[in-house]
């Protein structure tokens, strides 16, 4: 037996080898991606021996879902049931926030509880609505969709009904923070690109449908969007536009409002007092400190001042800290920060099993979902599929290698 947390090994049996780069998969519970026949993709290197009989019946839908989160796993996880897929984040951005912005309501972007019961929820099975709901009279609390990055994005007006990005509410990657200090995108965050392609989703609608960016997936100009942003081809989808409403300019799918919030959605609690707008005042630059720090610069009245502010998981604690250009420094410290939970080491035993297959025992995050990809020359990696593990956070599966030797990783993005 081989016991292994991150790094490779070699297992051979009947000729065949297998290299395994984190960990591992499962009987049938396993979610694929499907072609456009509808039928799961055929790995070239390893497959599910077919006495294990076909996969859950949400296999296609939660494979497509849980592939465009996959480029920022582990900091952005899923986990699903038969009608959900929950994400997990912070809600806070790989790339810098607040720089850029000319109309400053004086709040920033600290890590937001988006775990267990207030996950983000969207719809593994949408259904197109009679009655769509518009973001042009409605809409104006709460997130209207999720970047693949877990920041939530909120109607292209803010909650007075103005267009944030017109009125310089907006940073140089279309967010800002709300008044729980809670990141977020009011337009198209279109720099994600850079990470997942032009191919994939740079985010999910709350109603379940996919939004692209400014051109098709197969790189075709984008025709014929309806008002809210979306078309059909062949499946209904939202785009990305550069002008309003930027992203979805509303819900095609059903959904259920709220006083004028989509429900459900996770929830964000202030934990210092509200802030006013400081009206004059820019932010001219970002940089992030340390681990959980981070620190911007901005000018009011042609003076410099420095914003600094961090989180402390041990304490629960937030604190802010402002310097004055006369070198007064003013800091507050406030409790009840919740920061994310511990996420468990993954470890792969594998050990040759009868009829030619090797017997997989996988351990990790009760609960969560974990991506694994397959190549037979470590350059052209396909996804194999999503394995979700339980309550116990383990799982035991047999797969049979396909070819002579095969490389089987778990996390890393997909690379054609």
């Amino acid at each position: 037996m081989l016991v292994l947390p991150r790094s490779v090994f070699r297992s051979t049996l009947a000729g065949a080898s297998l290299l395994v780069l984190p960990a591992g998969s499962l009987a049938h519970e396993w979610h694929r991606p499907h072609d456009e026949s509808g039928a799961p993709f055929v790995s070239a290197c390893l497959s599910i021996p077919p006495e294990l009989g076909a996969g859950p019946e949400n296999e296609a839908e939660v494979a497509e879902r849980a592939e465009a989160f996959t480029p920022f796993f582990p900091k952005v996880r899923v986990r699903w049931d038969e009608s959900w897929l929950y994400v997990e984040c912070n809600g806070m951005p790989d790339h810098g926030l607040m720089a850029g912005i000319t109309n400053w309501q004086q709040q920033v972007g600290i890590p937001q509880h988006y775990f267990g019961d207030n996950a983000w929820q969207i719809p593994l099975r949408p259904q197109l609505s009679n009655t769509p709901v518009s973001t042009r009279d409605n809409l104006f609390r709460g997130a209207i969709a999720l970047a693949v990055n877990g920041v939530p994005i909120f109607n292209a007006l803010n909650n007075r009904g103005e267009d944030a990005f017109l009125i310089g509410e907006l940073d140089n990657w279309g967010g800002h923070a709300g008044r729980a200090d809670d990141y977020h995108y009011h337009v198209a965050p279109l720099h994600l690109q850079e990470v997942v392609g032009e191919a994939a989703p740079i985010a999910y609608a709350l109603d379940g449908y996919p939004i692209y960016g400014l051109r098709e997936p197969d790189g075709s100009e984008v025709v014929g969007l309806d008002e809210y942003n979306g078309h059909f081809g062949p499946d209904y989808h939202y785009h990305a536009t550069t002008n309003y409403p930027y992203i979805n300019g509303g819900m095609r799918g059903i959904v259920t409002v709220i006083d004028g919030q989509i429900e459900p959605q996770p929830s964000t609690r202030g934990i210092r007092p509200a802030t006013t707008p400081l009206r004059g005042a820019q932010i001219v630059s970002y940089e992030a400190e340390a681990e959980n720090g981070h620190s911007l610069v901005y000018t009011y009245n042609e003076q410099s001042y420095t914003l600094s502010w961090s989180t402390s998981a041990t304490g629960g604690t937030a604190t802010f800290a402002l310097s004055q250009p006369a070198g007064t420094i003013y800091s507050n410290t406030y409790t009840g920060w919740i920061g994310g939970p511990s996420f468990a080491e993954h470890f792969l035993e594998l050990q040759p099993s009868s009829g030619g297959v090797l017997r997989f025992s996988f351990r990790g995050e009760p609960g969560m979902a974990y991506p694994f990809a397959c190549s037979t020359d470590l350059l052209g990696w396909k996804r194999f599929g999503f394995l979700q593990l339980g309550p116990g956070g383990e799982k035991n599966f047999d797969l049979a290698p396909s070819a002579a030797t095969a490389f089987f990783r778990m996390g890393a993005p997909v690379a054609e």
